[in-house]
């Protein structure tokens, strides 16, 4: 116990000495702890830490009274009916058609998105697992091109079966969670 407190004051000690060479910790001090903690990372302070347990949890309170407005009134219009609720009458219409296609670039951006990375997952696991693959940059392209085809044609030609395989995905994912939990 007693090496704990002395290395407690030595790192205070030295972090009194550095923050008079460097105002970082006078500007966005944040509390004592966090400074302890970016000192012994070897870090300096970028930005201003305030927030304290009962702010974190009066934001969640509030954001939670949000999700009550929404329970108010369920749409399966999603945001653009939202926006023409509580957008002032004059601007209801435009907002709602901005706020639309906005969820539709959203939604396309997410597949490419995904793809992309599902792509890049793939051929992450083929390198480590290949002795003698050479990654091209065009076999990358080729499996997003595929993982969004699959993706589309999954849930368009098997969308009968779509329950079937939830079930067998969740089976295999608690199968899965025991032997990783198992083996550890």
């Amino acid at each position: 116990m007693t090496d704990l407190k002395q290395e407690a004051q030595a790192v205070a000690q030295m972090r009194d000495s550095e923050s008079q060479k460097d105002n970082v910790f006078i500007e966005k001090k944040g509390t004592a702890g966090d400074q302890n903690d970016m000192y012994r990372m070897g870090k300096q302070q970028e930005l201003r830490r305030n927030f304290r347990f009962m702010s974190i949890f009066s934001y969640s309170m509030v954001l939670m009274a949000t999700w009550e407005t929404v329970l108010t009134a369920p749409t399966s219009g999603g945001q653009y009916h939202w926006v023409s609720e509580f957008a002032p009458k004059k601007y209801q219409k435009f907002l709602s058609y901005i706020v639309g296609w906005l969820c539709v670039l959203g939604w396309q951006t997410g597949i490419a998105s995904i793809a992309y990375l599902a792509g890049g997952q793939i051929q992450g696991l083929v390198i480590l697992n290949s002795g003698t693959y050479v990654p091209e940059r065009w076999h990358g392209s080729l499996l997003v091109i595929a993982v969004a085809t699959f993706a589309i044609l999954f849930n368009t030609v098997l969308a009968r079966k779509l329950p079937l395989i939830e079930g067998i995905v969740l089976a295999l994912h608690i199968f899965g969670f025991f032997a990783v939990f198992i083996t550890m």
